[in-house]
């Protein structure tokens, strides 16, 4: 009897061992969640003390040099960081002045504003990369932003406009193709190696410009474009 009384004292001691184990454990699992939590807040409040201490800093205040607000999928859905450091407007003139640079020729990249999708592609023989940029900018203001001028012409009855490239250089070509939401960019870059073979980057660039008008579609013409000028 006094052995059955023993062995059921120690099961009652085991389970109230086990017992007091699983309380230890979730009361560990409930100080670990609240401090998770209060570091959170902490960085959280980190983060926003350190972005107000930086916006207040003394910027150049021209609204043509000003950041874009950066609101977009990447920011807004998964708490993406925003980048802070605006060059344009962080950069002062004796800054720029002291680095033999002129100040007046300051000009802040209108990509931050428009919306680029971009995609490449290789030959077999990797002697020419072709790449198409479908971008939310205007024609027109493409055409500012484009700095070689280009020669205008039509693809497919598609207002269009080829050049070599913002550098003039024989190892690429370019075609403009307007859309009515933008403008597609078709290029084509000659490697290394197909510099060493003579190869041409402008050879096909209008057939491959024609395949990728096809592919923006009949739908998606600018307002008003004629598209019976073959």
């Amino acid at each position: 009897m006094a052995s059955g009384q023993q062995t059921a004292a120690q099961l009652w001691q085991a389970a109230d061992s086990g017992e007091s184990s699983r309380q230890l454990q979730q009361g560990f699992a409930r100080k670990a969640q609240s401090l998770y939590e209060a570091l959170t807040q902490l960085a959280q409040s980190a983060r926003s003390m350190g972005d107000s201490t930086f916006q207040t800093r003394p910027t150049l205040t021209d609204p043509e040099i000003q950041p874009p607000s950066q609101k977009n999928l990447y920011t807004l859905t998964s708490g993406g960081a925003k980048a802070l450091y605006a060059p344009c407007t962080r950069l002062s003139d004796a800054d720029i002045e002291s680095l033999r640079f002129n100040p007046r020729s300051r000009k802040r990249d209108r990509a931050a504003e428009y919306t680029f999708l971009r995609c490449n592609f290789q030959n077999d023989c990797h002697t020419s990369t072709v790449g198409v940029n479908s971008s939310s900018i205007t024609w027109d203001d493409n055409l500012q932003k484009t700095t070689v001028g280009l020669k205008e012409t039509t693809i497919d009855g598609r207002r269009a406009g080829t050049g070599r490239g913002e550098s003039e250089s024989p190892l690429e070509s370019n075609v403009h193709l307007e859309a009515r939401a933008g403008v597609v960019l078709v290029w084509v870059m000659t490697t290394s190696l197909g510099e060493r073979q003579n190869v041409d980057a402008c050879a096909d660039i209008m057939d491959i410009a024609s395949a990728v008008e096809q592919s923006i579609g009949e739908g998606n013409r600018a307002w008003g474009m004629r598209t019976d000028c073959r």
